[in-house]
């Protein structure tokens, strides 16, 4: 009796650990070696192989760039402090404490704004423009657009 079914689909197994090594994805493999995904992963021995080899390729690679930092790489010894040591860089954002402030000095002039004939925007660029000391640096950076009232 004749054996049934499909011939199975040689894999070169060499191909998938090299691209495991360098850290393909498992559709990046499958398309290179020309079978679907779901064929490669039925394979017993695929699971052990792409393991394997993306772990010595993440080994290969941080030995790289550690040598690469204790030749003077000023970059990767940024990367690796931040990476390992918890270091990072300083950086000050106060843009909610700008917007927060402008919006308390916004809102206290709207309530002292009368109504002349004015709409509300004129009335609130009008009385900015008379206390402009009062905002904080950098907050008021569009204030001179005009707006129209359409």
């Amino acid at each position: 009796m004749a054996k049934r079914g499909r011939k199975k689909i040689e894999i070169d197994w060499e191909i998938v650990k090299n691209l495991a090594y360098i850290q393909c994805t498992i559709d990046e493999i499958a398309f290179v070696v020309g079978v679907n995904r779901k064929t490669i992963m039925r394979r017993k021995e695929f699971k052990d192989i792409y393991k394997k080899a993306q772990e010595k390729g993440k080994v290969s690679l941080r030995r790289m760039q550690f040598e690469a930092a204790k030749n003077g790489n000023i970059s990767m010894l940024i990367w690796l402090g931040k990476q390992y040591l918890g270091q990072a860089e300083k950086v000050e954002n106060n843009v909610e404490a700008k917007v927060e402030d402008n919006r308390k000095v916004l809102k206290a002039l709207l309530e002292k704004a009368g109504n002349n004939g004015k709409t509300v925007w004129d009335e609130v660029v009008e009385a900015i423009h008379k206390h402009e000391k009062d905002f904080v640096p950098g907050g008021t950076e569009n204030i001179n657009e005009e707006k129209s009232d359409t």
